[in-house]
């Protein structure tokens, strides 16, 4: 899907690095900007796909 493992693990690394500007919560009712909101329950899972991906973050 990504091309590489290497490529998967920078791209999601990149999504939780600009999350963490807005505390990884969507500050508007929109949640399709592409970064994780953990105020929307189906996005907690994503952290665990460090581990899946054999990179702990």
């Amino acid at each position: 899907l990504f091309g590489s493992q290497e490529i998967f693990v920078r791209e999601l690394d990149d999504l939780f690095q600009k999350a963490s500007a807005h505390d990884f919560i969507c500050t508007h009712a929109d949640h399709t900007d592409g970064y994780i909101d953990y105020g929307n329950q189906p996005c907690t899972y994503l952290a665990h796909l460090f581990n899946h991906a054999g990179a702990p973050w």
